[in-house]
This record gives structure tokens, C-alpha cells and sequence, in this order.
């Protein structure tokens, strides 16, 4: 009898969204057809066009519009693909590789959470557009409501695929993550994983970026959206630091392993001065050379091993990220206070 061979699982991490799906409905490249969903769907500039109907007033807020709308059919792909090619990387530190993995990213492309998300975010546009004045009338109420529940739904996939992956990471972080030699990569093999973080939380904060510009669009303010807004800054820093936690408190321990065992070493290298110079022997003058040879190359393991990282990505340029952040969130904190007291 001929052998079966087995049957593989489906790559869970592999499998499109629900907004990618959507956007795949028009059979081109992915990046056209996400270009022209954005710029043809109701409140974009193509749909005035293709409907011969006068461009509204406020045409900051219809480009804007449309902006925003490319750039997250864009992102959710782009973050998605992101978490696909940094598997090979990360998967070769793990004990049981891409089975390990797919545990940790396979919720990226989940329905149900999503769905849920954006029923709860489009309610809540809707009610800012009502009370910006920005809903009109039959026909276009029912095309505007359904373009805020279009959008709704790729700010979900994209707000939902950048938390699925960073609790990811943290699973990463835990028994199944083996460090790789210091001597080999400063930063023990945890790198990728930094990389995967600061990319998609830069994603994160460019979507952020573009919907504040877009309501900062409206006549009136809100202070609920205003509040959402600063919650999902906040959001972000927390999802981006936390989830490393767990690698960071690895990298730590092996770096304080690596300083004991280097420490264990130099009592057995102090060169022995009881013998009197004189009468050295050409053997005990090899030896105390050798001996010198060891103690400089364990000084330069030392100065090494102290300096090594113990989060895996550039800290320098992570805290003036991290700057930039808090000081956008306490501008919209006084411009909170200052709506909420009238001032």
C-alpha cells in the first residue's frame, strides 16, 4: 500500500482579515484595489465625482477621509505580512518553533472579535457625526452609515491585529523562548522580536495619527472622543512595553547569570606572587603569562557582558518614541480639562 503522507494545518497567521477580504473583492494587485475602495466609497473624492455630485464644503475632511481609509486597508495588511516574516527569525529561538509560534500569533485574523469591535466603534462615529452636523440626509445617510461601519471595521481589524500580536509576543517571552549566546548577538537572539514590536506599534500610531487629524476636521469637539482618543495613545505605550516585559525579564536574568559565572572566574586567575622572582623557572614565567592572556580576555567578556542590553531594541531611540507620546497625550489632556471646565 502507498504511504499517506500527512495532511498540514492551514498557517493560521496566514490567513487574510475580514477588512483584507473586503478590499480583495476588486481582482487587482491589493494595493490598487485598496486605492480605489478609499477613493470611490461614500465622503471620498471619487464618490462625488463618479455621482456628479457638487464636492462638499469641507473638502479637508473628504481627503482626509479617504486618507484614512487607504492607509488601514494598507496597515492591517502590512502588520499582518509583518508577523508572517518574522516568523522564521523568532520561530528558530523557540523549543518547538512554528508549532509555538502559530500559538502565539493565530488569533490575528479572528471574526467574532473584530465584528464585535466594530459595531461598538461605529455607534459611537455615528453619534460624533450626528452631533457635528455631519450626517445628511436620504440618500447619502445610508451611504455615510455604511461607509462609518466600513471604516469601523479596519480600524477594528487593524486596533485588534496590533493587541493579538503584542500579547503574542508576550507569550513568546515565556519557558519556550532559548536565548541565544552573547558572544554571538549582543541583544541573545531576542532582536526580531523587538523589531516586530516597534514596527507594528509605529503602524499603530500612524492610524492614531490620521484619525485625529480627521476629527480635529469637525466644527464641534468632543470630549468622549477626545477621551477615547487619549486612551488608545496610552493603549499603545502599554502594549508596546508590557508585552516585552517577559523577554526583558529574561534577558535580564541571563545577563545577571552571565556577570556571576565571569565573577567565578577571577579568584582562579590571581597570579601566584609567593614565589620569589629570582627563581622562577622558565615553566612558572609561561604560566604566568598565560595566566595574564586569561585575565585581560575576562576583562573584555566583563566589560562586555555588563554592557549588554536587556530589552531587545534600541533604548535611546524607544524613549524619545516613548517623549513624543506622553507629550502628545498631556496636550490633549489639558485640552480635555480645559473643555471640561469651560475655561
Amino acid at each position: 500500500m502507498s504511504k499517506i503522507s500527512p495532511v498540514l494545518a492551514p498557517n493560521p497567521i496566514e490567513r487574510p482579515t475580514l477588512i483584507e477580504r473586503f478590499v480583495s473583492l476588486i481582482p487587482l494587485p491589493y494595493p490598487l484595489a485598496a486605492l480605489i475602495w478609499s477613493a470611490f466609497l461614500p465622503g471620498s473624492p471619487g464618490f462625488y465625482l463618479a455621482t456628479l455630485t457638487p464636492l462638499p464644503a469641507y473638502l479637508r475632511t473628504t481627503f482626509l477621509n479617504m486618507l484614512l481609509f487607504l492607509y488601514l486597508f494598507l496597515i492591517v495588511r502590512y502588520m499582518r505580512l509583518r508577523i508572517v516574516a518574522a516568523e522564521a527569525p523568532i520561530a528558530s529561538r523557540l523549543s518547538r518553533g512554528g508549532q509555538d509560534y502559530h500559538r502565539a500569533f493565530g488569533r490575528v485574523a479572528s471574526k467574532a472579535p473584530v465584528i464585535l469591535l466594530t459595531a461598538g466603534f461605529g455607534t459611537l462615529i455615528l453619534a460624533v457625526y450626528a452631533t457635528a452636523g455631519l450626517l445628511f440626509t436620504e440618500p447619502l445617510l445610508v451611504g455615510n452609515t455604511v461607509t462609518v461601519y466600513l471604516a469601523s471595521l479596519a480600524f477594528s481589524s487593524y486596533l485588534w491585529v496590533f493587541a493579538t500580536a503584542s500579547l503574542g509576543l508576550h507569550k513568546l517571552g515565556g519557558p519556550s523562548l532559548k536565548l541565544q549566546s552573547f558572544v554571538e548577538d549582543r541583544m541573545m537572539g531576542a532582536k526580531p522580536m523587538g523589531n516586530l514590536a516597534l514596527s507594528l506599534t509605529a503602524a499603530y500610531y500612524g492610524g492614531l495619527l490620521l484619525t485625529l487629524l480627521l476629527f480635529s476636521t469637525f466644527p464641534s469637539s468632543s470630549l468622549a472622543l477626545e477621551s477615547l482618543f487619549i486612551i488608545f495613545l496610552l493603549l499603545g505605550v502599554v502594549l508596546f512595553f508590557l508585552p516585552l516585559n517577559s523577554i526583558h525579564a529574561k534577558m535580564q536574568a541571563e545577563k545577571r547569570k552571565l556577570l556571576r559565572e565571569i565573577g567565578a572566574r577571577y579568584p582562579h586567575l590571581d597570579l601566584d606572587s609567593s614565589q620569589p622572582r629570582d627563581r622562577a623557572t622558565k615553566e612558572d614565567l609561561h604560566t604566568g603569562l598565560a595566566r595574564l592572556t586569561d585575565l585581560q580576555e575576562l576583562e573584555m567578556l566583563d566589560r562586555k557582558a555588563v554592557s549588554l542590553p536587556t530589552w531587545p531594541f534600541d533604548i535611546q531611540v524607544v524613549s524619545k518614541f516613548v517623549t513624543i507620546v506622553l507629550s502628545v497625550t498631556a496636550v490633549l489632556l489639558s485640552r480635555l480639562i480645559t473643555g471640561f471646565l469651560h475655561i
